[in-house]
């Protein structure tokens, strides 16, 4: 059971070496406490449903698979539950708020960025 300081996060991305910075990065900071990973929206329903997390980290297709509908229907599914979505340019941004994501970071961003982003998020729930 994580401390209270400490926020639950899912990692939805692709398996490959995306996901593993991603899992490197939110394991360095003490805050984090790792709920889990998944491939894809699709079976990332249920791991969002057994661990209720407080936060899941969304990585963006780069094939233009973009997961907006998905993103869509887990936010109805899960208002709890807020939403960082990884996307590589301005438009994508665009459609990832649209969707509903509650923070969008541009590929290229840093840690700090990112730390302060989940931050500020957890800090109005």
């Amino acid at each position: 059971m994580p401390s209270p300081a400490e926020v639950t996060v899912v990692i939805i991305a692709p398996p490959g070496y995306q996901r593993d910075g991603l899992r490197v990065l939110l394991r360095a900071y003490d805050r984090i406490a790792l709920a889990g990973e998944a491939d894809n929206l699709a079976s990332a329903v249920q791991l969002i449903t057994e661990r209720a997390p407080a936060l899941a980290v969304l990585k963006n297709g780069e094939n233009g698979d973009a997961p907006w509908a998905g993103l869509r229907q887990l936010k109805t599914q899960y208002p709890q539950v807020q939403f960082v979505v990884l996307v590589l340019d301005h438009s994508k941004e665009e459609q990832a708020r649209a969707a509903g994501a509650d923070a969008v970071l541009l590929e290229g961003f840093t840690s700090e960025t990112m730390f302060r982003t989940i931050d500020q998020m957890m800090a109005t729930v």
